[in-house]
């Protein structure tokens, strides 16, 4: 009888503590279920179609329990402004949980908070713009991939083939070249190895960091059915790998001949121990410094080149109105570069609508407050997690008309210039917003036109356009498809 008492008790408890009232917390589902929350209201549904019905239900700030993790979900341009900007400085912590603790131990950028995410944040910054971010040094290491893309595209023959590896491979080189001065050959065991891990980390971190963020009590399971712990040992094989590197150029580091981001980074710790000043910099910050620019620029920048391509197979016309504006600024056959893209607003329009409805990152990583907050007449607790909700804005209809249509001219005005769209935020605004936007714009940029000068993507022989589903996981990937990469009639 006393344990049944006990049971009731804690029931009782937990739907007074997750009780909206007795809070002052902003409208959601209910019921609120003891352990596991509000799943049901999402579970087995396409997540970003419920919040579109809640937010229609409830308005632009709603909260739901996922198992025992409340989230505060902010939608709608104006409110995600004013959470970004207009009161970022109060909301621009990070909550905590498994992949914030235990896979990135509160380091790097990405998760990182306080003192440690303004040092590496702004030191990123400025060593990129050293480094000439967005100019011609970054253009050529990524022109070097593209061209190893078209020979992938010739040596297949026009067979049926999934992309997605290949330029996983193509954008990860990218990031090399940046951050380490080098690049690998695709048939290199080591490099081949740094993906798998790559891959293997995203899909595990995807999935127990979900879980073990509902229901903590997961990560002290026995035989560890999430892999957390095979998830770790991953994480510290691919920090061996940047490890290895670190001690490659601490051996031909040279401070009057900066090669690229991990020399910049040896500078600034050698800066810091000759004037004795207490920092973050250190050989293991800069690891997961790394890790951070690898598996934030890796997985999102794949995520849209897949997409641009994907859209691309689905509308030959836009294909043939790219190549014709390319044609006529640069000449046939031949690939542009990023200087002239204020030339191509068409180009350009294609890349943003691609960004709009690929939606590559349409639930930005969760943010948090220090402590309690009062924001728009309700409470948002500091142990919630807050999802900015992107998709809320790319696919408004009253921002984008008919916005599940893909339609390049809506960046357009009426003589064929690129308008500025204010609420256009696929890489967020305010204090987090992504430090790669311009590489990952030019990146898409030099894929887009350079396959276009050679190429018509086409479906594979006999079966119909890929449909533009995606799959939500860290980025929102779209479901594996094929295609045909076929010579342009007037190209050699």
């Amino acid at each position: 009888m006393l344990e049944i008492l006990l049971i009731l008790l804690v029931i009782i408890l937990f739907v007074y503590n997750t009780t909206s009232k007795s809070r002052n917390l902003p409208p959601g589902p209910k019921p609120i279920y003891p352990i596991i929350g509000n799943l049901p209201a999402v579970a087995g549904k396409d997540v970003l179609l419920a919040f579109r019905e809640m937010r229609t239900k409830y308005g632009d700030i709603f909260s739901l329990y996922f198992g025992h993790q409340l989230m505060i979900v902010i939608n709608g341009y104006e409110t995600i402004k004013a959470v970004l900007v207009k009161h970022g400085a109060l909301f621009s912590e990070r909550p905590h949980n498994f992949l914030s603790d235990e896979m990135c131990q509160g380091r790097g950028i990405i998760f990182s908070t306080g003192k440690i995410w303004k040092e590496q944040r702004r030191f990123s910054t400025s060593a990129f713009q050293e480094l000439g971010f967005g100019k011609l040094s970054f253009e050529e290491s990524i022109k070097t991939e593209v061209l190893k893309v078209l020979e992938f595209f010739e040596e297949k023959q026009e067979c049926p083939i999934d992309i997605k590896e290949c330029i996983f491979a193509s954008i990860t080189n990218i990031i090399f070249s940046i951050v380490m001065g080098k690049r690998y050959n695709y048939d290199d065991p080591a490099f081949h190895e740094f993906l798998l891990k790559m891959v293997e980390t995203s899909q595990l971190v995807g999935n127990a960091s979900i879980l073990v963020n509902c229901f903590p009590f997961l990560r002290y399971c026995p035989f560890d059915p999430l892999k957390k712990n095979f998830a770790l040992q991953n994480r510290d094989k691919i920090k061996s790998f940047f490890k290895d590197t670190y001690e490659e150029h601490r051996k031909t580091y040279n401070r009057e001949y900066i090669r690229d981001f991990v020399d910049l980074y040896i500078r600034e710790i050698e800066k810091n121990a000759e004037a004795g000043t207490e920092s973050t910099f250190s050989e293991e910050m800069l690891n997961s410094v790394i890790g951070d620019l690898f598996g934030a620029g890796g997985e999102t920048s794949t995520t849209a080149v897949c997409w641009a391509f994907l859209y691309l197979v689905r509308h030959p016309e836009i294909q043939a109105r790219i190549r014709e504006e390319v044609d006529n600024v640069v000449g046939p056959n031949k690939i542009p570069s990023y200087s002239d893209r204020h030339k191509l607003p068409f180009l350009e329009a294609t890349i943003f609508e691609v960004l709009r409805l690929g939606d590559v990152v349409p639930l930005a990583i969760p943010h948090a407050v220090p402590n309690n907050v009062f924001f728009c007449g309700y409470t948002i607790p500091k142990d919630s997690s807050i999802l900015i909700n992107l998709n809320s804005i790319s696919h408004d209809p009253v921002l984008f008309n008919n916005p599940t249509h893909f339609k390049p001219e809506r960046f357009l005005d009426s003589s064929g210039t690129i308008k500025n769209v204010t609420e256009f935020i696929p890489f967020s605004i305010g204090r987090r917003r992504c430090i790669g936007s311009t590489v990952a714009r030019m990146e898409l940029f030099l894929f887009i036109s350079a396959v276009l000068s050679k190429f018509e993507l086409v479906p594979p022989e006999g079966q119909p356009p890929p449909d533009p589903v995606g799959i939500l996981g860290i980025t929102n990937m779209p479901r594996p498809y094929k295609l045909r990469a076929v010579f342009r009639r007037n190209s050699s």
